[in-house]
């Protein structure tokens, strides 16, 4: 089934939290994902580099980072995760923000 789910982690000046959030997903936990795509919302911070630096330890799952070209706010990243699954072929999506609001 973990081919057909995509975790979607939005983001926004999460340069603090974005590491955190990554480091809750052991190895086992990465399989349970088709794949783990990170959208970024044109932070100003450090949150891109420290999302590729998390996401350099994911042996199990496949890992994208995206940056939107201009800041869609949370909707417009959620409809840019939606139409990635779609042309991916996932039939699932799950959100995890990545400001470390939820736990896995």
């Amino acid at each position: 089934m973990q081919d057909r789910i995509m975790l979607f982690i939005p983001m926004y000046n999460c340069e603090k939290q974005i590491g955190r959030v990554l480091d809750k997903f052991d190895q086992d936990t990465q399989k349970l994902f088709g794949e783990i795509v990170v959208i970024d919302n044109i932070s100003p911070d450090k949150s891109i580099e420290n999302a590729v630096s998390s996401l350099q330890r994911f042996h199990n799952v496949k890992t994208t980072v995206l940056r939107n070209d201009q800041n869609y706010s949370l909707g417009g990243s959620i409809k840019v995760a939606w139409d990635y699954a779609i042309r991916n072929g996932y039939e699932y999506v799950i959100t995890l923000h990545g400001d470390d609001q939820g736990n896995i």
